[in-house]
């Protein structure tokens, strides 16, 4: 993907990823569409400071918690489960554990993620890499 040249291009494509990301969570996320309403956000028109200052941080009690009380994944969920192609768990060494599920797009993003971070750095399929990581709810490591 090639990036906006100047500063103002790449903050008007935050600013619409962002009014398209909470559209479709409005419609569809039952976790997240009453946080955004709750934070009196219009998902067509918000900035991105209004964001930042608005919407609640979400943290990982947040989706635990409703993990427990809507087993087994919580109500986190966007698309039909059916759409999701990858199951992640948490170890619960610091609490309980905690279920993920990416959609075959997601988990094509953090990996095209890797990809340009390792062309950025120069890394050719010659080189290797070992990474020595434990298992958590970012898993950048293992699409890495």
């Amino acid at each position: 993907m090639d990036l906006p040249a100047t500063h103002a291009a790449i903050q008007a494509l935050q600013q619409e990823k962002l009014r398209s990301l909470l559209q479709e969570l409005v419609q569809s996320n039952p976790f997240y569409r009453p946080l955004i309403e709750a934070a009196g956000l219009n998902p067509g028109e918000v900035t991105i400071d209004a964001f930042c200052r608005e919407m609640p941080l979400t943290t990982r009690d947040d989706w635990v918690d409703n993990q427990i009380s809507n087993p087994p994944f919580g109500t986190n969920l966007t698309y039909p489960l059916v759409q999701y192609s990858r199951l992640s768990r948490t170890s619960g060494s610091t609490g309980t554990p905690m279920n993920w599920l990416d959609t075959p797009e997601s988990w094509g993003a953090m990996l095209g993620n890797w990809n340009t971070v390792y062309q950025e750095a120069g890394v050719t399929q010659g080189d290797r890499l070992f990474f020595a990581f434990s298992f958590g709810p970012f898993l950048g490591f293992w699409t890495a």
